[in-house]
């Protein structure tokens, strides 16, 4: 029984001691440019929003986990939709590895969802959770990434962050952010002077809108999932359907999304979230297997 009673009390420990390898891992490590040009790739990004996408810099976004680590963002990382509510730092690293870039340089950041309402038929591709322009390198360096700089705003954004806010048992989506050297000429101007509706956030045509603003190709980017959970459909207080999707800013205030996200058919994960090496379930099997076999 003192062997039985070590063996339970060791499992005790292990599952009380486990923690999230995500965190640890990506906090501490950088990605490469290749890694996110595969990514891209990978996850169909390429070709079906993006011909192509050739990165020259390492895009980050850094976010709060659901246990309150702050959290480097690699591309293809599933999040949970409180860890998608806002990010807290947007950086880069070896900015000057692109083309045409100067102290004086300012850029443009958007995110946008693809798969609205669904992978299969996303007939309001693209869904515009945010765009800024006017963008300029700080003198911060990332709290993640010490060799990453931290962006900072020059003016108010176009679009403030819109949270994603997928209904559920639509499976899979996928959110990116896409970064651009800003051309000189809209220093002085705005999207909106240019005949830009920055109020319609669906539909949102990347092509069109660089060959509206003058942006080149993108210099950086990065993205994540969003994997719906599974439930039957119920009312709430007001007698709406469950799902019916809000969004919420970076200034706090709320907004229906209007269904700009609904169904959507399960697709996989780039980089699986790992938040757990054991679970509850096998502890307590495994535990059941000792003791049978000592009685």
């Amino acid at each position: 029984m003192g062997f039985l009673f070590n063996v339970i009390f060791t499992m005790i420990v292990l599952a009380t001691s486990v923690h999230s390898y995500r965190d640890d891992a990506v906090t501490q490590a950088t990605v490469s440019i290749s890694d996110f040009k595969a990514g891209f790739e990978t996850s169909s990004i390429v070709p079906e929003v993006l011909a192509a996408f050739n990165p020259s810099v390492e895009f980050f976004v850094g976010f709060t986990a659901d246990d309150g680590a702050p959290t480097l963002l690699t591309p293809g990382l599933a999040l949970s939709l409180q860890e998608a509510k806002a990010p807290f730092e947007l950086s880069v690293q070896n900015i000057h590895s692109a083309t045409d870039v100067a102290s004086s340089t300012r850029f443009v950041v958007y995110m946008i969802g693809l798969d609205v309402p669904s992978r299969s038929k996303p007939t309001s591709r693209n869904v515009r959770h945010f765009l800024a322009g006017n963008l300029t390198l700080s003198a911060k360096n990332s709290s993640l990434i010490p060799s990453a700089t931290v962006f900072q705003n020059l003016s108010a954004a176009t679009n403030e962050y819109a949270a994603p806010a997928p209904s559920p048992n639509t499976g899979s989506h996928r959110y990116v952010y896409l970064l651009y050297t800003q051309p000189t000429a809209l220093n002085t101007r705005s999207f909106a002077s240019l005949g830009f509706n920055a109020t319609l956030r669906t539909r949102f045509n990347v092509t069109s809108f660089k060959k509206l603003t003058g942006i080149g190709s993108a210099i950086g980017g990065t993205f994540f999932m969003i994997n719906t959970p599974n439930t039957t459909t119920t009312t709430n207080s007001a007698g709406a359907a469950a799902g019916t999707a809000t969004s919420t800013y970076m200034s706090g205030s709320s907004a229906a999304s209007t269904g700009l996200e609904t169904s959507l058919t399960s697709v996989a994960a780039v980089v699986p979230r790992v938040n757990s090496v054991v679970t509850l379930g096998a502890l307590v099997a495994l535990l059941g297997a000792v003791f049978v076999a000592f009685i």
